[in-house]
């Protein structure tokens, strides 16, 4: 794991200044001004080599709105540039793609951001990179109650007691007898209040 530099070889390379960013794998990614959405400068994969991977990854506190641009010149279907958040595989670009904007809403947390370069055992078409570009994030406004799992959703359990009674619950608040609220169309139970935030 090597601390991606400043200027050209991260930070300014991705319009993040402010930004804390790292790279490892098999080889470390890099500012240059080859290629560049902005026409400035972007962050290219490090140099690999047959099934090696090249990574670069940077934290962030949500809830935010993150964003960036990304291009990949690639063997189709085998060479991989990847963006995870967290653990989680969230998209995927292989072959001839040019610069593509992704927009991502970050949940309330610590959430680390991963990019990767990845190639199968064989084979090397094309520039045989990956490249990331103007990096943003802005805070999100909550848009939900009674969150209490802080996965931007609201939450409302109803469950059933040895006694025999439904009751309606939201953690932090008191319990409600199922015949203190209205039973709505096809027996669902409706709960006064805006809980999807609109």
């Amino acid at each position: 794991q090597n601390e991606a530099m400043v200027n050209l070889s991260g930070r300014d390379a991705l319009n993040a200044p402010l930004q804390g960013w790292s790279s490892g794998g098999d080889g470390s990614w890099f500012g240059q001004t080859t290629y560049a959405h902005d026409g400035i400068a972007s962050a290219q994969s490090g140099a690999i080599t047959n099934s090696q991977s090249t990574w670069l990854w940077t934290t962030v506190q949500g809830p935010v709105i993150a964003s960036f641009w990304w291009k990949v010149s690639s063997e189709l279907d085998y060479d991989f540039l990847d963006f995870y958040i967290d653990d989680d595989l969230r998209d995927s670009i292989s072959g001839s793609v040019d610069w593509t904007r992704r927009t991502w809403i970050i949940p309330s947390g610590t959430h680390v951001l991963w990019w990767g370069y990845a190639k199968d055992g064989s084979f090397a078409l094309n520039a045989d990179a990956g490249w990331v570009d103007e990096f943003n994030f802005t805070p999100r406004p909550r848009s939900v109650v009674n969150d209490y799992d802080n996965d931007d959703r609201s939450d409302l359990a109803v469950f059933f007691t040895s006694g025999g009674n439904w009751y309606v619950y939201s953690p932090g608040q008191a319990s409600v007898p199922v015949w203190n609220v209205n039973w709505g169309f096809n027996g669902c139970v409706t709960v006064p209040g805006d809980y999807d935030g609109d």
